[in-house]
């Protein structure tokens, strides 16, 4: 059996560890603070070597995965523990129509040469099923050893893909799914919560209610009151991130098996609440840990025109390097002081890709700094953009909504020689004439 690696939660912002991953215990006492709880996992000791014909993401790099590791600390054999993600990824194919495998990389064409990871085509359509999946393998893994006997209560926020997914996750895992969602949810993802057996819950947005998603603030209500965050916000739950690394796992296998001289050199990712960066930025800087890749791509990230709080909390952080101490001072610096750089969109979000309209990046702090870390910058696309790309993404075979062709609309604006070395992360498939996340 392998020998596992010890683990354990410390958070970015205080410091605080936890033998829990659901969250700082700091975060209500200490606000100002990034409260994100990050594993502390000596990734340099993995014995890791890729297994390309796994498709399984969750098993072909699980010697990654600090589940994985968990579990062996736990007593659990290898094969045992094979066998429980073979079994619970039947389960959720059995819900949804497929399990979770690697996902295709293409070229968009000689003209426009990115490289186009097609994440639609993953359980539930997007990657939100990924940081789920993360979340139900750490609960399944208490659930073979015993740790845990009665079915927890899990809770969510969103108005489409993220719910869905949780859904079918929830499903699969045979756990109460409680599912906050705003009044404008799309009829099409409320029939199906309903199909899957959620337990929905609307939220208005209210003209004298607090500042930010109001969906977002009756979950957090829920997990206070004992439900467990199932969601995809990683100040909300670390395991979140640990799932979604699959993705940056998925990628950092694609570099390497492409010459140095040829392989993309920058990444670009839609972001509404960030954990899909922040994930792929963490799998990739696992790749760099196990001297798979040398250095880890460019990370350039995605929001629009009508709600970008990312971008602002990133202008703010370039503000003060440049007022002094250099851009690592400013990003030491905002994670403590969260409040000067990151707080809710002032005016109502709009636009086309509904699926990153977040009030807040709750993960924006991980996302700057691994932007700072590798030369990557903020960007924004307007909904003509957004029409442009996703009619280029259909007509190259990706059926992805307005929200998934962000990154490509962006992407679409490099020269062709960056084209050439850009891959793209193609993440929501079209439901409906649209689709929300």
């Amino acid at each position: 059996m392998p020998e596992p690696v010890l683990t354990s939660w410390r958070c970015a912002g205080c410091g605080a560890e936890s033998r829990l991953p659901w969250g700082c215990p700091n975060r209500d006492t200490a606000p100002d603070a990034d409260h994100v709880l990050r594993r502390r996992m000596i990734v340099g000791r993995v014995d890791f070597h890729d297994a390309p014909d796994e498709p399984n993401p969750f098993l072909r790099f699980r010697p990654l995965s600090q589940i994985y590791q968990l579990a062996l600390l736990a007593g659990m054999s290898d094969g045992a523990y094979v066998d429980m993600v073979r079994a619970l990824d039947a389960r959720v194919a059995e819900v949804d129509g497929t399990g979770f495998r690697v996902t295709p990389v293409t070229r968009l064409g000689a003209d426009r040469g990115l490289w186009l990871k097609h994440d639609w085509q993953s359980v539930s359509g997007s990657h939100k099923a990924r940081h789920l999946m993360g979340i139900a393998l750490y609960l399944e893994v208490g659930r073979a050893i015993g740790a845990r006997r009665e079915p927890p209560r899990l809770a969510i926020a969103s108005c489409g893909n993220a719910a869905l997914a949780a859904a079918v996750v929830a499903r699969a895992l045979d756990y109460p799914l409680q599912v906050f969602i705003p009044e404008d949810a799309k009829p099409s993802v409320v029939a199906r919560l309903e199909d899957l057996g959620a337990t929905i819950t609307v939220c208005p947005r209210l003209a004298d209610g607090p500042p930010g998603d109001p969906t977002y603030h009756a979950f957090g209500k829920a997990v206070r009151g004992g439900a467990l965050p199932f969601c995809v916000q990683g100040p909300d739950c670390g395991l979140t991130i640990e799932g979604g690394r699959t993705l940056g796992w998925e990628i950092g296998a694609t570099l390497a098996a492409t010459p140095p001289t040829l392989r993309p050199n920058r990444v670009v990712v839609q972001v509404g609440g960030g954990a899909m960066a922040s994930s792929i930025a963490a799998g990739l800087a696992d790749f760099v840990a196990v001297d798979v890749l040398d250095e880890a791509p460019s990370l350039f990230t995605v929001q629009t025109t009508g709600c970008a709080p990312l971008k602002r909390a990133w202008d703010a952080v370039e503000a003060r390097s440049v007022a002094g101490g250099g851009m690592s001072e400013a990003v030491a610096a905002a994670v403590h002081h969260r409040g000067d750089y990151m707080w809710p969109w002032e005016t109502t979000p709009t636009s086309l890709a509904h699926g990153i309209l977040d009030d807040e990046t709750y993960d924006w702090y991980a996302v700057v700094e691994a932007m700072a870390r590798t030369g990557g910058r903020t960007m924004l696309v307007d909904d003509s953009q957004l029409t442009t790309a996703r009619s280029i993404a259909h007509a190259a075979g990706a059926p992805v909504s307005y929200t998934g062709a962000a990154g490509l609309a962006a992407a679409l604006t490099f020269d062709e020689a960056a084209r050439d070395r850009t891959l793209v992360v193609l993440s929501g498939r079209n439901r409906d004439q649209e689709s929300a996340a």
